[in-house]
This record gives structure tokens, sequence and C-alpha cells, in this order.
């Protein structure tokens, strides 16, 4: 399946003048975008969407960002628009600690480590282009699942996903 990269969909969208924004790309980071486009080559991560302008084309890059868990933001020290994939690429030593000591004052709500109403199985609708119907993977965290005596499924759809592999990728990343 040829699908194509989500930053290039991205800088598409951003720079075409006919169709998209017509931003000059001097306004985008290109390092973030080169980045973003690499790591998802290296995953594999490739989209067959079509922007049929039923819908703005910011809510068509937020379907994109939403595909792919991404950040596009202005960066306040450039000025630039900026890509950030949400990956596990940090070192948990790195963050910065909030505690008593370092400024935190209180905890007013603590809704985190909570599991009731936390879902443990995710349907995920994709497009199979090969036999051009839209298929289901269901992904379940069975501990959450024992946890709470029962399922709490959501249903997402991900229509620009190839793949069942990719499906099932986006849908375990989700839950």
């Amino acid at each position: 399946i040829r699908a194509m990269n989500p930053a290039h969909i991205l800088v598409e969208c951003l720079t075409n003048r006919d169709w998209g924004r017509g931003l000059d790309r001097g306004v985008l980071d290109e390092g973030s975008y080169r980045a973003a486009a690499d790591a998802l080559h290296a995953e594999g991560f490739g989209l067959c969407l079509r922007w049929n302008r039923q819908s703005s084309i910011a809510d068509f890059m937020q379907v994109v960002i939403d595909h792919v868990g991404a950040a596009q933001y202005t960066d306040r020290s450039t000025g630039r628009l900026t890509l950030k994939l949400l990956r596990d690429d940090y070192r948990v030593e790195d963050l910065p600690l909030f505690d008593y000591e370092s400024g935190l004052l209180a905890i007013e709500e603590d809704e985190g480590g909570a599991q009731d109403g936390a879902i443990n199985q995710l349907v995920v609708t994709w497009y199979d282009p090969i036999k051009d119907e839209e298929r289901q993977i269901r992904v379940e965290d069975l501990a959450g699942i024992r946890a709470t005596g029962g399922l709490a499924s959501s249903t997402t759809d991900y229509k620009g996903l190839p793949t069942a592999e990719l499906a099932g990728r986006v849908a375990t990343r989700d839950l």
C-alpha cells in the first residue's frame, strides 16, 4: 500500500497556494517537520486520506494530527509552526518534578489514578483501500477489565489508516 507521510500532508496543507493555507515555508520549523517525517517513515506510518473540502483545512489537519498522535503549535521562542510527535522519546530523569519542596502548594483534585470510568476496550474503525471497505480492530486492557469487573468500551474512527497492523498499533496507543 502506498500511503503518504503525515508530516508531508501537514506541510502541503500549510504551504500549498492552490488549496492549502498558502503560507511561506519560512514560517515553518522545517527541522521539526523533517524529524517527524523521518520518525513516521521509520514507524511505517503512512495515511491514505483525501480532503474533500467538506470541512475546513484546519479540521483536516487536526484529523491528520489525531491519527499520528502529534501536536502542531507555534513555538514561543522562534515564532515558527512546529510539529512534535507525542512519543516516548524522553528521559524520565529529565522531567521536572513538582512537589511541596519545589513550589507545589496543594493538590485540590486527584482523579488521575482512578480506574472507575477508564476505557478498557477500544474499537478502531479503519479503511482497507485494497478491499475498498471499512474494517474494525479491537484491543482490550485485560487487567483493566478484571480490575473494574466489566467492559468500558469506546469506538474511534481513523479512516486514514490503511492496514490492520497500523490500526492495531494506533488502537493500543490510544487505549
